[in-house]
């Protein structure tokens, strides 16, 4: 029997970084319908951020509370001693306030969301047909060396790694009447093989692993963070064999992992969207510059902070 955990072959992953949550079992409090008990995120240097929690109950039954010291681990119980439900405690609640609160999440919360926010420090990706978890992470220096770093550095941190899987969405639009630089025929023929082109996984993946680091600029990331789209770039060649004009990523956690992700330049948020031009400005019009706001064919941040440095 295999213990490997039963998840689909994501080639990217982020490994972030977030302040360690315990729970207090002497607060929990549980009937039928509704539960209440205190949750405590360590801030570092003594300093910590403890909220009384207070909800519905979505199991219907009384549920008794079973954590051991550290207490980031904890179960919830049944009368009769049946395990109903558990997981570290950071992931327990944020997954909780995911169930009980759905898309209400994205304007108000029932506790602090900062208490889940995952600071993005790296992003990575395997071309591997089973996916990161199967090849890349099971001997991966770089997240050793966060760990090490968290352990000296931060050690009221905890290190979690998240997966991704990225599809492709080809977005055209003609402004007619349309004829391009190579004539009715050639041009429409041009067109319709960038509106129905399939990228390889391979290059998929390519992109969004060198847009998400360009996105969120991780501490721990070298490459791309400066230098993407490239135009000699093998990798991902084809979008500019393609003629296309601008890559970009567009994803939310709400309804996946149920927390929001941040970096040094992002903001915490739920949904998240970039979009890079694939062309020098000098060489060619950016589509979106029509009225001169030349930053939204860079880069379409939803959420970043008044002092990112958004590249040129």
């Amino acid at each position: 029997m295999s213990n490997e955990p039963d998840v689909p072959a994501c080639n990217i992953y982020l490994i972030g970084r977030r302040p360690r949550i315990t729970v207090d079992p002497r607060t929990w409090k549980c009937d039928a319908e509704s539960l209440e008990v205190s949750l405590t995120a360590d801030l570092g240097a003594g300093e910590s951020n403890t909220v009384h929690l207070r909800g519905v109950n979505p199991f219907g039954q009384p549920l008794r509370l079973v954590a051991k010291a550290p207490f980031t681990v904890m179960e919830l119980h049944n009368e009769d001693g049946d395990l109903v439900s558990g997981a570290p405690t950071a992931m327990w609640f944020a997954k909780y306030l995911q169930s009980v609160m759905g898309s209400r999440r994205m304007d108000a919360t029932a506790v602090d969301e900062a208490l889940f926010d995952l600071d993005v420090v790296y992003v990575g990706q395997s071309q591997d047909a089973g996916g990161a978890i199967r090849s890349r992470l099971q001997n991966h220096g770089t997240l050793q060396k966060i760990m090490a770093d968290t352990n000296q550095n931060a050690p009221h941190l905890d290190v979690w790694v998240v997966l991704m899987q990225f599809e492709t969405l080809n977005k055209m639009a003609i402004f007619g009447p349309w004829t391009g630089s190579q004539g009715d025929k050639k041009s429409l023929e041009h067109a319709a093989a960038v509106h129905s082109a399939e990228l390889d996984p391979s290059v998929i993946t390519a992109l969004s692993e060198a847009a998400l680091i360009l996105y969120f600029q991780p501490e721990f990331n070298d490459k791309f963070k400066d230098h993407f789209p490239e135009p000699l770039h093998k990798t991902y060649r084809e979008v500019y064999d393609l003629d296309m004009n601008s890559v970009g990523i567009e994803f939310e956690t709400l309804a996946t992992i149920g927390i929001r992700l941040k970096s040094r330049v992002v903001e915490p948020v739920f949904i998240h969207t970039g979009l890079f031009a694939l062309h020098d400005q000098a060489a060619r019009r950016r589509f979106f510059d029509l009225d001169g706001w030349t930053s939204v064919a860079d880069a379409t941040y939803l959420k970043r902070g008044p002092s990112s440095n958004i590249p040129d």
